[in-house]
């Protein structure tokens, strides 16, 4: 049994020492990478300063992961919150992306022709995606009539229908919908502009 060997503390004691003394350099370690952190007050405003940010936290979460496999707990690191901080700054920046980006993928102008009946079911005609373009599964898409002159549409739930035609010769034949995409809290808006084609 090892604990019978003469002088086998010592051994237990030095292993200690060792342990305490990794423990306190991959701390130290930590904690400068950790200063390093500049994203964590800054904006993340553009490509460039997203790819220096997530550098910055990799570099960090190696030495935090280094210091927590010895035992270390993440948050007694000084300043741990602004390691956080700049987490939730590139998520943010990284889901408002997202949004903006699927924002763009939609016409922004769409036209239904004179011949869909009163009644009809338009949805696919009026949010619609540009010609290449997939929609991305991760962001939500809602939408709202926000214009309706003379209430050429309708909406049940998610479903929209022409409610009329519009006349010959008419003017007043535009309406606004506007979609809403959103991903984890961060949102983005766009207008479409749908032109109910006269009588002929």
């Amino acid at each position: 049994t090892a604990s019978t060997l003469k002088d086998y503390a010592n051994y237990t004691k030095q292993e200690t020492a060792v342990k305490a003394y990794e423990l306190a350099a991959a701390k130290t370690a930590a904690e400068a990478e950790i200063a390093k952190l500049s994203f964590h007050t800054a904006t993340i405003d553009d490509a460039t300063k997203l790819a220096t940010a997530k550098s910055q936290l990799a570099a960090a979460k190696t030495k935090i992961d280094a210091f927590a496999a010895l035992g270390g707990t993440a948050s007694t690191l000084k300043d741990y919150a602004n390691y956080t901080k700049q987490e939730t700054a590139v998520v943010d920046y990284e889901n408002q992306a997202a949004v903006n980006a699927e924002a763009a993928k939609y016409e922004t102008a769409v036209t239904i022709a004179n011949t869909v009946k009163a009644g009809e079911d338009i949805t696919g005609k009026l949010i619609t995606l540009k010609a290449g373009k997939t929609a991305n599964k991760d962001v939500q898409l809602t939408s709202a009539i926000t214009t309706n002159t003379n209430s050429y549409l309708s909406k049940v739930v998610d479903t929209y229908y022409l409610a009329k035609q519009a006349t010959k010769g008419a003017t007043d034949n535009t309406v606004v919908v506007t979609l809403t995409f959103t991903k984890d809290g961060k949102t983005a808006t766009k207008d479409v502009t749908v032109t109910i084609q006269p009588q002929a």
